[in-house]
This record gives structure tokens, C-alpha cells and sequence, in this order.
């Protein structure tokens, strides 16, 4: 069985390393899951690179700061945001807006995962 395998094909974004559900599983159920949120996060900021080149690598990377927002808020107190915004967050907002998305930003993300209510819109 393979548990980890690696991706070099030129249709993927770079190399990407793909883990087996069952890895994947055994690694959520033996953490914390805010642990796990903050240990993402902080490999998306470490992975993301200052200028983005590659429009590939950048469209995974903010599906990728997507999809753990979307975990993350599923936990309360969400760890992306308390006590404060987690540098992941900035940047994939910046990264967002550095692709002419600002507006994907500001209404995919209206609500506050922290405490429910709507963040201020852009007028």
C-alpha cells in the first residue's frame, strides 16, 4: 500500500505530495484540531513565496488557505483568527488581491469565523 506518494507530472501545480485517507486520518485523530488548523496555516505561510510567479502554485495556495479557512471555522474560538488574524490569512488576502480577486475576497469571506457577525464591507 502506498501511504505517500509524490506528483511531478506537469499537470500539477509543481510537485505535489499526496498522503493516503488513512495517514490523513490518523493524523487528525491524534491532535487537537485547533493544533492542526495552526500547524496548516503556518506550512502555508512558510510555503508561499514572496512573489508569486507561477499562477498554478498561487491558485493552490489560496485553495488551500480556502479550504482551511472553511475547517477552521468549524471550530470555536477559531484559531485563524483569535487572538488575531493568522499571517496565512493576510496573505492569502493579499495574494487575492494581487490577482484582481479583492472582490472574491471581501464577499467569499463576509463573515467573521470568530464570533459569527458580518466583517465590514468594502464601499
Amino acid at each position: 500500500m502506498n501511504l505517500i506518494s509524490i506528483d511531478d507530472h506537469p499537470a500539477a501545480a509543481g510537485v505535489a505530495i499526496c498522503l493516503h485517507a488513512l495517514v490523513q486520518r490518523a493524523t487528525r485523530e491524534s491532535s487537537a484540531p485547533d493544533t492542526e488548523i495552526e500547524t496548516a496555516a503556518q506550512a502555508l505561510c512558510d510555503t508561499w513565496p514572496e512573489v508569486e510567479t507561477d499562477a498554478a502554485v498561487a491558485d493552490a495556495l489560496r485553495q488551500s488557505a480556502t479550504a482551511l479557512g472553511r475547517c477552521a471555522g468549524t471550530l470555536r474560538p477559531n484559531p485563524l483568527w483569535t487572538p488575531r488574524p493568522h499571517p496565512a490569512l493576510i496573505r492569502a488576502g493579499r495574494s487575492l488581491e494581487d490577482a484582481g480577486h479583492l472582490t472574491a475576497d471581501i464577499h467569499g469571506n463576509a463573515e467573521d469565523p470568530a464570533d459569527g457577525a458580518e466583517a465590514p464591507r468594502a464601499r
